[in-house]
């Protein structure tokens, strides 16, 4: 039978102890965060229905595969491409 004796002495030793509390953020930092949560979902949503809905339908009438590649690459590629810019505006509105 294994001896539990330690065990009940940091049960006792940990009920001894005193509670620390902590503080709740400050609500400007709880809203930033939460504007950042947001920020995040608006570029995995905003991006996803983009592909999904605007630029693969759109590049399907394109029939050579190579150059279907190079526009798709291009559309997702680059801070100015319109894959950037419509999750940040679906997080301002």
């Amino acid at each position: 039978m294994p001896d539990f004796s330690f065990i009940r002495w940091m049960l006792g030793l940990a009920s001894r102890l005193p509670m620390t509390s902590l503080a709740p953020p400050s609500v400007p930092l709880s809203q930033l965060g939460r504007a950042a949560h947001d920020l995040g979902l608006a570029g995995l949503l905003g991006g996803n229905l983009y592909g999904r809905l605007a630029l693969h339908p759109g590049v399907t009438e394109i029939s050579d595969a190579a150059e279907r590649g190079k526009v798709v690459n291009a559309a997702w590629r680059g801070p100015g491409s319109p894959a950037v810019f419509p999750p940040c505006a679906n997080a301002v509105a």
